[in-house]
């Protein structure tokens, strides 16, 4: 492009400027395109990363869903206990000793849920700023693009 800006005559010094100022922009992007080539394989990994939390999410959500219908399976058991026999009180115990069990799996159940949510919405932002600059440099490299059909 220099050589043409060399060697051809523009109509006026308003089009000849704008040829040197897109010359100079198009050097000073350079560098950030390089660093959109390195970057892809980055974005890549972390979608990979973010389909691996969304599966590990669904996992979750089944195994909350799991406790949940147990929860109420003891539930529903300590109820015909309490109405059916005599011995309400020690079977209640073993119900509540259960019951403790499954709500502490619940409880970290949903510890890890929340971590992979938090987890999720980390690499979700990281992806969106890395979008964003993705974007960017694609229109940076679109300008050039152009002025490389010009020339």
């Amino acid at each position: 492009m220099e050589y043409k800006h060399n060697t051809s005559s523009y109509k006026n010094a308003n089009e000849e400027n704008k040829v040197i100022k897109e010359i100079k922009h198009l050097k000073e992007v350079l560098p950030k395109a390089k660093r959109f080539s390195e970057i892809v394989p980055k974005i890549q990994a972390l979608r990979t990363s973010r389909d691996e939390i969304w599966e590990k999410l669904a996992i979750t959500k089944s195994i909350v869903s799991e406790e949940d219908a147990a929860v109420e399976a003891l539930r529903k058991e300590m109820e015909v206990l309490k109405e059916g026999q005599n011995d309400v009180k020690t079977q209640g115990d073993k119900v509540t000793s259960q019951i403790n069990k499954v709500s502490a799996e619940i409880t970290a159940t949903f510890a890890k849920k929340d971590e992979c949510k938090d987890e999720y919405y980390k690499a979700k932002y990281d992806y969106e700023v890395q979008r964003a600059y993705i974007h960017h440099c694609q229109t940076i490299q679109a300008a050039k693009d152009r002025i490389a059909e010009r020339e």
